[in-house]
């Protein structure tokens, strides 16, 4: 057996949501969140098949808990996987192209509308 620095069990996402927590109450004026996309240590918090989007969602209960006026939802998390997939098809259109500038200006209500407007990749 290879040696190893341990072993930090994820506890469906317990332990994010501990050290979060921690985080926030230490009440720093900046929290990074930082990871090397590394599975294998179990720190990634991009969107994966085994627990989808739940590290995301937590840091959005976070950023509502310390700012009410959040306007970013869970659901506005999948669009980009959306856009994605159209771009792989060739079908990107201008409705890919509004939702892009969309983010790019940080309207939320202009992403979800421009969102709504995608065409639904099969």
């Amino acid at each position: 057996m290879a040696s190893s620095y341990g072993y930090l069990d994820d506890l469906r996402g317990g332990t994010f949501q501990v050290l979060l927590d921690g985080a926030l109450k230490a009440r720093a004026d900046v929290i990074q969140v930082a990871t090397w996309n590394d599975y294998g240590e179990g720190t990634v918090v991009e969107p994966n098949e085994v627990r989808g989007y739940q590290q995301l969602e937590q840091l959005q209960t976070a950023a509502r808990s310390l700012h009410p006026e959040f306007p970013y939802a869970a659901a506005d998390l999948r669009v980009p996987l959306q856009v994605w997939k159209l771009r792989q098809t060739k079908t990107a259109d201008d409705a890919a192209d509004g939702w892009v500038q969309a983010v790019f200006h940080g309207d939320a209500a202009a992403v979800r509308a421009a969102a709504a407007a995608l065409p639904i990749p099969h």
